[in-house]
Order: C-alpha cells, then sequence, then structure tokens
C-alpha cells in the first residue's frame, strides 16, 4: 500500500485521511485470482481502477497512480486521459465487503 500527497478531498466530513492523501495498492481478488489496484480517497471507499494476471504489473499501475496524484494533475481533463492510459488485462471485478473492510481497516 502507498500514500500519495496531492489535492485536498472535497468532503472532509467523511474522510479519515489527512488532506491531499492518496492510497493505494494491490490485492488479489479471491474469485478471478487476478491482481487489482484500488485507490482510495477517504479511507471508507475502496475502488478498483485496473485487474491483471501479473502482480508486478499491478504494483507497476499502482507506483504510476500514486506518482501522477503526487505531480498534481491540473484538471478533469488530464485526470480523465490519464485513468485511460493506464493499462489493464481485464476489467476490475468488485471486491467482497470483507477484502473492502480490511483494506480500510489498514488505512486507518
Amino acid at each position: 500500500m502507498s500514500r500519495g500527497f496531492g489535492r485536498q478531498p472535497q468532503d472532509k466530513a467523511t474522510t479519515i485521511l489527512s488532506n491531499g492523501e492518496l492510497f493505494c495498492g494491490i490485492v488479489q481478488h479471491s474469485v478471478t485470482g487476478r491482481w487489482q489496484t484500488w485507490m482510495s480517497f477517504h479511507g471508507t471507499d475502496i475502488g478498483c481502477v485496473t485487474a491483471h494476471k501479473s502482480r508486478e504489473d499491478a504494483d507497476n499501475v499502482a507506483r504510476q497512480i500514486v506518482a501522477a496524484w503526487e505531480s498534481g494533475l491540473e484538471n478533469q481533463e488530464k485526470v480523465t486521459a490519464f485513468m485511460r492510459s493506464l493499462p489493464s488485462d481485464d476489467v476490475p471485478d468488485p471486491l467482497p465487503q470483507d477484502v473492502v473492510m480490511r483494506l480500510s481497516k489498514k488505512i486507518r
């Protein structure tokens, strides 16, 4: 799991992270076995972004996300273009609730 610093979260009331933090990591999906990159802006929202056959590929994407966050993407168009440029072997599957809870707990 990595922590990146960038813009401030918009809804301070629902965040458990400090201003401008983003958590990003990888997790192996229990059903598909694929390695998925995930992000959290508030510490309670875990969203999967990409899915990979290789743990190394997922780890590289997670590092790209943190680096982009830290560099500060200037506008929505650049964020969208960056997210679309990320490589993925497949569409990520929703994580089971127990995995989401475990990741959220680790962030705290």
